[in-house]
């Protein structure tokens, strides 16, 4: 039996063998940069539009009670963004509507107040000049809480006297 044994260098595949994976280990690692430079630049833009929406709804209600603000909101094509800036509208809104509601109730309790006010004035007024006797006693504990211009030339004490006094007193 013959045995044949052939010799080849192996050098030159060697380098074309490095050459060609250097290549493609190059190209790799310029494709993984490039999609970490766009997974960077595509968070910042996401990252963006939340973070406008955070300035925007910081203290939102206060804003929206003292200033009374029209919202630009931002827009975004990302369907969760979208969804939460829909919500924050809905929610500005309803809290706008909530404080106008509020506004005219106390606007309307002030007039009920002050035509309150007026009434007791005139109360007041009629109770000191009515020319009889009244006294305003509290019903349980019979204390004299108010008495008028008569009571006090009836009962022949001043009014700040009176007020001290009980029923049973007199």
């Amino acid at each position: 039996g013959w045995k044949l044994i052939m010799e080849q260098p192996v050098l030159p595949y060697q380098k074309m063998l490095y050459s060609t994976y250097t290549h493609r280990l190059l190209v790799l690692a310029l494709v993984l940069l490039g999609s970490l430079l766009l997974a960077e630049l595509l968070s910042r833009r996401i990252n963006a539009t939340f973070e406008q929406l955070g300035l925007i709804t910081h203290d939102l209600s206060r804003k929206l009670l003292t200033e009374n603000m029209n919202v630009d909101w931002p827009q975004s094509n990302i369907y969760e963004a979208d969804h939460l800036i829909t919500n924050f509208k809905e929610m500005a809104h309803s809290l706008s509507d909530q404080f106008d509601k509020s506004r005219n109730a106390n606007a309307s309790l002030e007039q009920l107040v002050e035509k309150l006010r007026e009434s007791e004035e005139r109360f007041s007024s009629m109770f000191r000049k009515h020319s009889a006797t009244m006294l305003l006693i509290e019903a349980e504990s019979g204390a004299i809480i108010d008495a008028n211009n008569a009571a006090e030339k009836f009962y022949e004490y001043p009014r700040e006297t009176l007020l001290g006094m009980n029923i049973s007193d007199i």
